[in-house]
């Protein structure tokens, strides 16, 4: 889980298959799952935001991608070396 730029919690969902944000003033769960095509497992790890306000992530199962949450676009390719990214990170000017 981490707090995103927004002020609210964000987290992979590796029983979803989603990027899930919380509201922390209503409490409301918003679900971004992965496009269909990329289920069923996909094994999310750990995210981070660019300096754009998207969501990266990764999948252990051979996966990156990035949400834009304003957008609702979300997209997923595959790892260049396949399986076993694991984390994410984002430097202090945005970049990933």
């Amino acid at each position: 889980m981490i707090v995103g730029p927004d002020g609210a919690p964000w987290f992979t969902d590796g029983g979803q298959n989603a990027i899930v944000r919380v509201d922390p003033a209503t409490k409301q769960v918003k679900i971004w799952p992965l496009p269909a095509e990329r289920m069923p497992y996909t094994n999310l790890n750990t995210a981070a935001f660019d300096g754009k306000g998207r969501i990266w992530f990764t999948g252990q199962n051979g996966i990156y991608g990035r949400l834009n949450p304003m957008a609702g676009d979300i997209k997923v390719w595959d790892a260049p070396k396949g399986p076993g990214p694991y984390g994410i990170t984002g430097t202090p000017k945005g970049d990933i």
